[in-house]
């Protein structure tokens, strides 16, 4: 899907004895999918508020059949559309960011086929004002004068206390009675005669199986298969697997499954530990170079790169900005993203046909660039990427500074 050049221009009246306007102007030059301007015709567009992000959920959606200009140039006043969805006089412009989404078809219909997303660098101020944040609190008033105390009213009399009465007199100690005799102590027994020791009994039969040997009434007892944690063993007898790690079961000890190159146990809890592969980071800066050609059309890296060599599929993730400018004019159509290459191959934004569009001129500004993706295992080299589809050479930059973390799957 082609993407359309916006020109967003607000236009809201203020007065303190008027309510502000619940609309604002917008304008856009209008192509087709073969990229040539749609001209003096009637196109149909779908206008969408998106909140949170360029992909967040739509708040209000109108549709309108403005025609377009010789100059492929279409004006409307947003608010004033057919209603699709949303109230646009609730929009709470102080809960951003806001982009703004034109669907169009050029030839005036509702199969739209152009489509663009771009944010919403300022929020019209008296929209804001109208639902967003109050202001703070005027500081208070003076506080008012104390009132008079009333009068404290009489205190009732207080009863008399009555007399203590007298204290009874103690009564005499008992006499202690005497100690009764102790009694006699009765004769031991006579110890009577040992018996006569036993036969031995027959020897038992040899214990089958191998481990700790007990005795029970002088008998033999079977071999306990293993030794318990508790007198020192590990309550298991199965055989530790080559590569894998000891663990506790809490009732034995067990072994997790053999490990493989680059990867790290991660604890699960009261559960088995397991074998996962590590994120990495990969930091990349530096000089972004002294020139980039105009009339480009393919990507070149920007500055340092790094290489990557995935031995599983992996996600990689990163982020890179670097200040851009000309020595004069203004460099359009101006691609931007981090890029990959595989060998010697092409130079791939990872964003692929959803690449941002900047307009690079005399003033340095920084870009910036966010995505991520997933590739199969290889070597790659990555970077931040430029192409300079303008006319005018990218030539008064300074340093690119990004990072990249990779996931394996």
């Amino acid at each position: 899907m082609k993407k359309i050049t916006l020109f967003v221009l607000l236009f809201i009246s203020m007065s303190s004895l008027a309510q502000s306007p619940q609309k604002f102007s917008y304008q856009a030059v209008v192509r087709n999918n073969a990229d040539a301007l749609v001209t003096n015709s009637a196109v149909g567009m779908q206008i969408s508020i998106l909140q949170g992000s360029s992909s967040g959920s739509a708040v209000y959606v109108e549709t309108q059949t403005p025609s377009t200009n010789a100059n492929g140039l279409v004006s409307l006043e947003i608010g004033t559309g057919t209603v699709v969805s949303g109230t646009f006089n609730t929009i709470d412009w102080g809960n951003g960011p806001y982009f703004i989404k034109t669907e169009t078809d050029p030839l005036g219909g509702t199969n739209y086929t152009v489509s663009g997303t771009s944010e919403f660098l300022s929020v019209p101020y008296a929209l804001y004002s109208l639902n967003g944040t109050p202001g703070p609190q005027g500081p208070p008033g003076p506080q008012g004068p104390q009132g008079v105390t009333g009068a404290v009213g009489p205190q009732g009399p207080q009863g008399a206390t009555g007399p203590q009465g007298a204290t009874g007199a103690v009564g005499p100690q008992g006499a202690q009675g005497p100690q009764g005799a102790t009694g006699a102590t009765g004769a031991t027994g006579a110890t009577g005669p040992q018996g006569a020791q036993g036969p031995q009994g027959p020897v038992g039969p040899a214990p089958a199986g191998t481990g700790i040997v007990t005795v029970s009434g002088g008998v033999l007892q079977t071999p306990v298969a293993v030794l318990p944690i508790a007198n020192g063993g590990t309550n298991s007898s199965a055989t530790p697997t080559n590569g894998g790690v000891a663990y506790g079961t809490g009732t034995s000890i067990a072994t997790t499954a053999a490990g493989t190159a680059g990867r790290v146990l991660t604890s699960n809890g009261a559960g088995a530990p397991t074998w996962n592969a590590p994120v990495r980071i990969f930091p990349f800066s530096g000089f972004l170079g002294t020139s980039i050609a105009a009339n480009s059309l393919v990507y070149v890296f920007a500055g340092p790169t790094v290489s990557i060599t995935l031995t599983v599929p992996s996600i990689l993730t990163g982020a890179a900005s670097a200040p851009l400018a000309t020595t004069t004019g203004t460099a359009t159509s101006v691609r931007i993203g981090l890029c990959y290459q595989q060998g010697a191959g092409t130079i791939t934004n990872f964003v692929g046909g959803n690449y941002s569009i900047i307009e690079v001129d005399t003033t340095r500004t920084t870009a910036n660039a966010s995505a991520s993706i997933l590739l199969p295992a290889g070597t790659y080299t990555v970077g931040f990427g430029i192409q300079n589809g303008g006319t005018v050479a990218i030539n008064d930059n300074d340093y690119v500074n990004g990072w990249i973390m990779v996931t394996p799957q």
